[in-house]
Order: C-alpha cells, then structure tokens, then sequence
C-alpha cells in the first residue's frame, strides 16, 4: 500500500494540488504545511510536513513531524480558555472580578442586569463603594480582606441596585490565583429574595402532584388542592368549573364561596366563558372587569368581587373549564405570581378531571362505552354479570389469536391458561365490589399489562369493564431510569468519599440507623426510598469545605465552623435542580435544623421541619457521637443515647428519639461502612 492511501481525502488533494504547482513554480506554494492521516488503529495523526526542490532536479526532498500531541493541547487550551470566558459571560450568577485592591476589573452581563451598572460606570472603582450600602459597609470590607488574603468566604447579605433599591443575596467570595501569585477575587451573586415563596411553591406542587396520584374521590382530591394553595393563595372563594359544550352550560363539581352557592349556570357572557373562549387566564380586576363589559364581552353574574382570577383547564388542545378564586374584601388580594401557580397546577388538574370525566362516561352509557371499546388501540372488553364477555375490540382478537365469535359468551377459563384465568376472576369480583376503578399489572406471554377494572352497567345490569395497556417497555425504560439513578447517587457519594473517606463511611452508617428508625416509624416505602438517598449524600455540601478543616486533629474555630455550617446549604444548591421522585434538596438542607429553631442554616423549627429530616437529624447526631471523629475518640453509644433523651422534644423530635432509643437499646451495631454499589 501507498502511504497516501492513509491521508484523510481532503488533505491529500490539498498536497496534490501543492506538489503539481511546486514543479510550476516553487515560490508559489508553502514549504510546510500541516496534513492529517489515518493510522492503523484509525485514529487521526497530525503531521507537519517540511518539504522542497532538490536545487536543479525535479525530486523533491521532504521531512515528518508528528504534531498530534502539540495540537491536542492547543486545542485543549483554546477549549479552557473559551470555557471559563464562556462561564464568566454567560452565567446565570452575577459576577464581578476584582484586583488585590478591590477595585473593579470586570463584571458580566448578570452583574449588569441584577444591580444595574455598565462595566464602564463601574471599573476601576472600589466594589464596595458601589454596591454597598452605609450600613453593610463594615462587613462587607472585613470580607473582602478575607478574600484577597486568600481565603474562600459564603454569606448571605443586602446589597444595593443602582436605582437605590436593596436586595438580598447569597454572596461567594473566591481568591484568583495565577502562577501561585493570588492577583484578585472574585464575587459571585445570586438574587434570593423570591427563595422563601419558591420553597413553599415546591412544596405544594410536590403534594399536589401527590394527591393527584393517590386520591381517587374528585371532590376530596379537589378540597386537598385548595389546601395546599391556601399556603400562598387565598382560597377562601375556590371553584372548579367544568364547561359543558352540547348544552353551553357551566358545572361546578367544587365550590367554596363565602356568598355565592351555585350547581350550574348557562355559559353566557359569563367571566368563566370568557376565559374558556379566549382560552387565555384572567387576571379580572375590577378595571378590568369594567372594560370587558363597556366592550360587551362579559356580563357578571352573582355577588361582585374586588378581584377575580380564572385559570383555563386545558387537556392537550381543549379547555375543558376554569379554576376560579376570588375576593370580595381586598383588590390586592392577589398577583401576577398567584395567577401563575395556579397556570402551574391547572395541567394537571385538568388532566385527572378529564379521566374521572372518561370513566363516567364508560360507566354510565353503554353505547359511548362500547364505541370506545372497539376502537381503542389498548385491549378493551366489556363481560356481563356472569363474567363472559359481551364485547372485545380487535386488539384483544389480535393479542389472543382469537375471533370475535371464539370469545364472545365465553368466560376467562374457556380461552386463557387456569393460572391467568384465575387471577382474572378474583380481580373481576374485586372490581363489582369496588365503587372506583381498580388497577393491577398482569403477565400474560412475558408482556406486562396494567389493567383496569370498573363496574359497568349493561342493560340495567351489572357487569365489569376493563382495559389493558401492555407496559413492557414502560416498565424497562422505568428500570433502566433506576439504574441510572443508582449510578448518579454512587457517583455523588463516591465525590464525597474522594473528598473525605470518613465522611462518606459516616453517610453510609447513618442511613443504616435512619432506614431502621423510618421502618419502626412505618414510613411508606416511597418515603424510605427518598430517605435512603438523601442519608447517602447528606454531606455532599462538604465538598467546599477545605480538606484541612475536614481532618483538623483539634477543635475547629468559630470561622472554620462557620464553614462547616454551610454545608447544608451547599448541598441543596447542587441537588435542588436534579430531577428526583422525593424532596431530596429539602431533606439535605434541613438535616441540620432543630426543633426549637436553634439549628442551622434556616433556623427552621417544629412543623416547618420535613419527618424525613427529623429522621436523619437523629441518626446523625447518634452516629457522630458513637464514632470517632479526627479530633477526639468515640464518645459511645450510651453518651449518644444521654444526648437524645436529654433534648426529646427540644432539639429532637419526640417520636423519633423514641423509636430510635428502642433501637439502640435492642442492641443495634453500625455496620462495616461500604460506598453505594459495593
């Protein structure tokens, strides 16, 4: 084989055009130049080719260096150099970079945005002198001197916007060094004036969205929703409107209202029609509510309120109601963020109304039943009284291999297997007995179905009703999902134990005693699921905290606890924005609170601390004081078990100190600590 044969094509015809034009005129063409090939491995090799004329003779004479290694560390560095620019002027974060005098050297786009100032307006000046305040002063030059003394530094302060205004943020100070030689800092800000509504908002989406799912009664699941949003909203005067379009009527399926009580009313020009028309939300203040109705596109009904919101119930392209509250007391009962949580929860609402609505429907008409029945794509059947079938769409024919006319009169023990036609049974006299649809995974030819059951009635009779999903591949998508879960936590854990081998053995011990008090506590299964993974990175937040604090031999200093601190706090700011099926960023960062308040970062007390953080409190606490720590030996376990007994009820709660008490004194031991995976 040629050697050419291994240069990728692009640069061989670029080298064949350069030797055809050396023999033309030698000037013309560069003595070097850089070309690719392709070696045995397939791999590409960077060569740079030195090449001439021998003077008088039409050879030439070439030399080859193998520059693949230069260019993958230029393209390395043009890559980090590009990056942390890229970091600097595209962060989310306000940022501003200072020189060992503070004064201002550069500042992002965020920093622009969040406090107002242009770089120009700011650089070269003092950055305390711009955006901070007479009274902060103080403080904030006593960290900036921590900072450019080299040390890392978080807070939580008040800064100042151009326009005056004052804003709260987190503040994270870091030192730059280059070449060992500290040359500045850096400021990192971050706006957390919406942090406490965001918390709560979080919260109550979790519980909606947990209602949703386990909630089968509409009207309770409708009172526990309001509920949950009277936390932010007021929802005194809360109505769900259900939009009926053959007979241009409005249903309430819910009502709350302190003056008004209605079943139904006709559509008309009512402001629940306007926004089921326009398919748009309402924020109906009385202005508004006044234009709409000089402009003739409302007429009100009922008692007049200071302000009306109304949220479109949409599934997919239709909106099939409202959600609706009110106030007759106050116009500035509510605002614009109101109207967006309740845009937030309204998709789902509307989603499981729309089912509930379905079933009804199936339930209660036979003839709408049964059209649906045959042409679903899902296995549908419709069995009489006795349990033979009456009706099976062509799905089902399909997935028996089975006529209509061999299944129709025939029971499940006429054309399916004794093992399946049994559970079939005992599933099918379930269903008549139940007032609600019921729901139950088969196996039936290694294909998992989930099936659902509900009474229905045929010809003034009872019979049962069913539709099967095969869920085959939504349960391995689901598994593999698991597994890439377990693969993100031992990741996370594996992290911590790099950064502190006694840490993570520590993580690992407490989740041991925190899943046998959870088990004594009858926790469900998902809230020790959620609990087993929040004890196994607990201390994820102390990846920021420096190595010599976390391995200090002596008692730590108020500053290096300080720092310790703030792992918390760290901790859900790294898992605030994973996607987990349980509030792990909130168990995390409240691990550390008290009952009493006196805990640490948030001062959380009683009620506003989560069970499963109550939980992991107390497992930490025994486990650290039973262990040895890198400044002192074991305490022991009945030093631990003085500390809970002692603070029942202050520090800790009651009922977790008591079954963890009982553990201990059944004669629990820590096991041999091991990471996630082992």
């Amino acid at each position: 084989m040629k050697w050419t044969e291994f240069i990728v094509d692009e640069d061989l015809k670029m080298m064949q055009k350069y030797h055809k034009k050396r023999f033309e005129n030698r000037e013309a063409v560069p003595k070097s130049y850089e070309f690719r090939l392709v070696d045995k491995d397939k791999n590409i090799k960077y060569i740079l080719l030195f090449v001439d004329l021998i003077q008088g003779t039409k050879k030439t004479v070439a030399s080859l260096i193998d520059i693949t290694k230069r260019k993958k560390m230029e393209k390395d560095l043009e890559y980090r150099t590009n990056y942390f620019r890229s970091l600097f002027k595209d962060s989310p974060e306000a940022i501003l970079s200072i020189d060992r005098k503070n004064n201002i050297i550069n500042v992002n786009p965020a920093f622009e945005e969040l406090f107002g100032y242009k770089l120009e307006e700011v650089k070269g000046k003092d950055a305390d002198d711009i955006i901070v305040s007479s009274e902060y002063k103080e403080d904030a030059v006593k960290v900036t001197g921590k900072v450019l003394d080299g040390e890392y530094t978080s807070f939580e302060s008040v800064r100042t916007r151009k326009d005056g205004s004052e804003i709260d943020v987190s503040i994270i100070g870091t030192p730059i060094f280059v070449a060992g030689k500290q040359v500045g800092g850096f400021a990192i800000y971050r706006d957390i004036s919406a942090r406490k509504r965001a918390e709560r908002i979080q919260n109550v989406l979790y519980n909606i969205n947990k209602a949703l799912s386990a909630t089968e009664n509409l009207t309770q699941l409708i009172e526990k929703i309001r509920n949950y949003l009277s936390v932010i909203v007021d929802t005194t005067n809360f109505y769900v409107a259900l939009y009926n379009k053959e007979e241009d009527t409005i249903s309430l399926p819910f009502m709350k209202d302190k003056k008004d009580d209605y079943e139904t009313f006709p559509a008309g020009k009512t402001l629940t029609a306007y926004v089921i028309n326009t398919e748009e939300s309402l924020f109906g203040t009385r202005e508004k509510v006044e234009e709409l109705k000089k402009k003739g596109l409302v007429e009100t009904i009922g008692s007049d309120s200071k302000i009306w919101l109304g949220v479109p119930l949409r599934v997919k392209d239709e909106v099939i109601g409202v959600l609706t509250v009110q106030s007759y007391e106050s116009e500035d009962k509510f605002t614009h963020q109101d109207l967006n949580l309740l845009e937030m929860v309204a998709g789902e609402i509307a989603r499981v109304l729309r089912y509930k609505q379905e079933a009804k429907k199936l339930a209660e008409s036979e003839k709408r039943f049964r059209t649906f029945i045959t042409s679903s794509a899902t296995i549908n059947f419709l069995k009489d009284e006795n349990f033979r079938y009456l009706i099976v769409n062509k799905t089902f024919e399909d997935f028996l291999g089975k006529s209509e006319d061999e299944i129709i009169g025939k029971t499940d023990f006429d054309i399916l297997p004794p093992k399946i036609a049994r559970q079939f049974r005992e599933s099918d006299k379930r269903a008549l007995k139940a007032k609600d649809t019921i729901v139950l995974h088969e196996v039936m030819d290694d294909r998992i179905f989930e099936v659902r059951k509900f009474r229905a009635e045929i010809e003034g009779k009872i019979g049962v009703g069913g539709i099967m999903t095969d869920i085959t591949e939504r349960i391995a998508s689901r598994e593999k999902l698991e597994k890439s879960f377990e693969g993100t936590i031992r990741v996370i854990s594996n992290t911590v134990e790099i950064r502190d081998a006694y840490t993570a053995g520590h993580q690992e011990r407490v989740t041991q005693l925190a899943l046998r008090i959870a088990n004594k506590m009858g926790l469900s299964e998902e809230k020790k699921k959620g609990l087993e993974v929040a004890a196994r990175v607990h201390d994820i937040g102390k990846i920021t905290v420096p190595a010599e604090i976390l391995s200090k031999p002596t008692k730590l200093t108020e500053l290096e606890f300080s720092y310790i601190k703030e792992h918390p706090r760290v901790g859900y700011g790294i898992l605030k924005n994973v996607d987990f099926p349980w509030p792990i960023a909130d168990i995390v960062h409240q691990h550390h609170e008290r009952m009493d308040g006196s805990g640490y970062p948030q001062g959380l007390d009683n009620g506003n601390i989560i069970l499963e953080a109550r939980i992991l409190g107390v497992a930490d606490v025994v486990e650290a004081i039973s262990s040895h720590r890198p400044y002192r030996a074991s305490l022991g376990k009945d030093f631990a078990i003085n500390e809970i007994k002692e603070q029942k009820g202050q520090l800790y709660d009651s009922k977790v100190v008591v079954n963890c008490l009982e553990i201990l004194n059944e004669g629990f031991e820590f096991k041999e600590a091991s990471t996630m995976g082992d």
